[in-house]
């Protein structure tokens, strides 16, 4: 095999991680929708810095606004940019394989030898638009992604002054922030077993759980929202779970030994902590985005050995170099399919529900709530929202 790299990712797919790519980008999304609809929280006595806080929330707010528009709605949109070019790569691949065996048996024909490096270059145009495509996602993560843990820790700082400077109880937050932390991480885990449940991820709906335990006058603040993927096709996520039942309960108890202070200091922190947990998604989509940018790299630079060598093959009038670039050529024709397939693997609708779920409802009770609310796609939701691009 001469060109290992056009072979194999032709071969075994563009994404050899496209179900970590797809977890990551399902994540970052339900984050996203989540720190939307956490407003900030009414206090009872709020610190002196509380002015700070808000300012700095807004700031994230927007700037969430910015990434989920100039980076995530691209990753959306990627796989149909992808698979626009498959049917042109493969047309070239199999016309320029075509080419190379007539040259196996005269190297010296002119017309086809430049009508083989045509479509050579067309071959590698044709690569080159997804992995500008892809380049340009990388760019844009790599720009806006440490604006968002550097908006998560000036809120984190923020809120860690204010519960010193009231001189409340921060175990109790840390122990509160421990057990939210597992919340999350329970419902997280049922809204991934559903976005992966039968194959690819198509279409999943989004919707918010209210998690309100501070009790106030005048009735309970919700102060966080989850917002995890609770659809797809006719599978419904459950919140009723042992697991879930729990963490609920451990939650009540917590919140119901802190006092005023230690209330509204562990509102600025879990407000925080949930902006920290979508910047820590947007982090970890560059790993995955780079991979895929690496992959195309290495098909586009497989193609320009593949021109070299027969503009090289044509001067030496060398036989076996073009019956090794027909072989590989035709084999990657053939196998391109695959890298379709994986493109359009990586294609998903998310979409955003109306509905406002609680935490201990059943599937059944969680379905019924979804189709009594509306859905809107979910980078249209976050625009619709009141928040200024940064």
């Amino acid at each position: 095999m001469r060109y290992p790299a056009l072979r194999a990712r032709a071969k075994n797919g563009i994404l050899d991680t496209t179900s970590t790519y797809k977890q990551n980008l399902v994540a970052i999304n339900t984050y996203a929708v989540g720190v939307s609809m956490t407003t900030l929280p009414s206090l009872q006595y709020p610190p002196s810095n509380y002015g700070d806080f808000q300012n700095a929330y807004i700031q994230a707010q927007s700037q969430m606004v910015t990434f989920m528009n100039k980076v995530v709605a691209h990753l959306l949109a990627a796989p149909d940019s992808i698979d626009g070019s498959t049917s042109s790569i493969q047309s070239y691949l199999n016309t320029a394989s075509q080419e190379a065996l007539a040259l196996q048996q005269d190297p010296s024909d002119y017309g086809t030898r430049t009508s083989l490096l045509n479509h050579l270059q067309l071959l590698l145009g044709a690569v080159q638009q997804p992995q500008t495509v892809v380049s340009g996602l990388v760019t844009g993560i790599q720009t806006l992604k440490n604006n968002l843990p550097d908006y998560a820790q000036q809120l984190t700082s923020i809120a860690n002054q204010a519960a010193q400077d009231n001189n409340v109880d921060t175990q109790k937050i840390q122990s509160l922030n421990t057990q939210i932390t597992n919340l999350n991480a329970d419902v997280q885990k049922l809204s991934k077993e559903i976005a992966e449940a039968q194959g690819s991820v198509k279409k999943l709906s989004i919707a918010g759980i209210g998690v309100s335990f501070l009790g106030l006058v005048g009735g309970l603040l919700q102060w966080l929202w989850l917002s995890p993927a609770v659809k797809k096709a006719e599978q419904t996520i459950g919140l009723d779970s042992a697991a879930i039942t729990n963490d609920k309960s451990q939650i009540g108890s917590l919140t119901a030994q802190m006092d005023g202070y230690t209330q509204d200091a562990a509102s600025l922190s879990t407000t925080s902590t949930n902006f920290t947990n979508l910047a820590n998604e947007a982090s970890n989509l560059v790993a995955n985005v780079q991979q895929v940018l690496a992959a195309w790299q290495a098909i586009a630079s497989d193609i320009q050995k593949v021109i070299d060598d027969v503009n090289q093959a044509t001067k030496d009038t060398n036989a076996n170099v073009f019956a090794s670039v027909a072989d590989d050529l035709a084999n990657a024709a053939q196998d391109w399919a695959t890298t379709d397939t994986d493109a359009l693997a990586l294609k998903v609708d998310i979409n955003v529900n109306s509905a406002s779920l609680q935490l201990g409802w059943s599937s059944d009770a969680v379905s019924q709530a979804l189709t009594g609310g509306s859905e809107i796609p979910v980078i249209q939701y976050i625009n619709s929202l009141n928040f200024a691009a940064a």
